[in-house]
């Protein structure tokens, strides 16, 4: 979340990751950067999330009715206990 990372999905691989998500909010410096980085994981058929987390910038007070944070967490658990 608000890292500035640029992953390929053979890193990932690699390093026993089975998937990712990665997020930040519209104003953080990081926001155009991780989306890149999901949509390049993704066009490697790597299974990846990002994660919009609202009108904010490198905090992250979660929003009424918006549950993107907790689904991509469940997700995520879901490869951990396959």
């Amino acid at each position: 979340i608000g890292a500035d990372v640029r992953w390929t999905a053979t890193e990932l691989r690699k390093a026993g990751v089975k998937r990712a998500a990665l997020g930040a909010g519209k104003y953080d410096g990081t926001y155009v950067s991780l989306q890149k980085t999901a949509k390049a994981l993704e066009a490697e058929g790597y299974p990846i999330r990002f994660v919009d987390l609202g009108k904010v910038g490198h905090t992250y007070v979660a929003e009424a009715g918006n549950d993107e944070v907790e689904s991509a967490i469940r997700w995520l658990d879901e490869a951990s206990s396959s």
